[in-house]
């Protein structure tokens, strides 16, 4: 009865020492989750030089991306105006007028039509050698500018797997040997998924710039053929006036 009565506490209090660490041991694994920060804050600490890199380029390809709409208008390509306007002059035989209206304007109708209205005179072949290469000087000017837009495309997504791939080394070398294995997978939770963080950066920043460079080479193509065509129609209508 002597042990038993003193068998009791002792059996009572190492169940005690036992729920107790393992209460500790469950709130420290608490801590690890409920330190995990906020979306924002993982963006603005964790990788940020990456996400810093990513945030310029974003902005780079928004930029040109308005810039490439508004020098793609259509009264900065072909405004049908002064397309109609050019070839009544040359019917009318004022084909001086025809290149002034051609050079006042800010087009690239004005820009390829110019070279070929000031040397009206020449052979047919050589009006064409002429406003073929100013046709292409003046679309290729806009198709660089569209590959800035592929280019950052195809860098973001790169440039976030690099940010991802760093801060998961940093996360395994920071681990200590001395932690338990519960808490080494709450750590490294914790450091993945701070780690994809970039990766999914770079894809927010790749995704949208590559749609916007398609439908900025679709846009550049279009302008291509009306210009080709319209530049056609005014070397014809050269030719027959002579």
């Amino acid at each position: 009865m002597r042990a038993c009565r003193f068998g009791i506490p002792a059996f009572a209090g190492l169940w005690y020492m036992a729920a107790a660490a393992q209460a500790g041991e469950e709130e420290s694994l608490a801590g690890l989750v409920a330190e995990r920060a906020t979306y924002w804050e993982v963006l603005l600490t964790h990788g940020w030089q990456i996400n810093l890199v990513l945030g310029i380029l974003a902005f780079f390809a928004l930029f040109l991306f308005f810039h490439v709409m508004l020098v793609t208008r259509r009264r900065l390509t072909v405004p049908p105006g002064l397309y109609q306007e050019i070839l009544d002059d040359i019917a009318s035989g004022d084909i001086e007028r025809a290149g002034q209206r051609a050079g006042k304007h800010r087009s690239l109708l004005g820009r390829v039509a110019l070279p070929a209205l000031r040397l009206h005179d020449r052979p047919l072949d050589r009006l064409q050698q002429v406003t073929e290469g100013a046709g292409r000087r003046a679309v290729g000017a806009l198709r660089r500018r569209a590959n800035y837009l592929a280019n950052i495309g195809a860098i973001s997504p790169m440039l976030g797997l690099l940010g991802t791939i760093l801060g998961m080394v940093t996360a395994f070398e920071s681990f200590s040997a001395e932690l338990e294995v519960s808490a080494k997978q709450a750590m490294l939770t914790a450091a993945i998924g701070k780690a994809l963080i970039t990766t999914a950066v770079g894809l927010v920043v790749g995704i949208p710039s590559m749609a916007a460079y398609y439908y900025i080479s679709g846009r550049i193509n279009r302008i291509s053929d009306e210009l080709e065509l319209a530049v056609e129609t005014v070397v014809a209508t050269l030719k027959e006036s002579r």
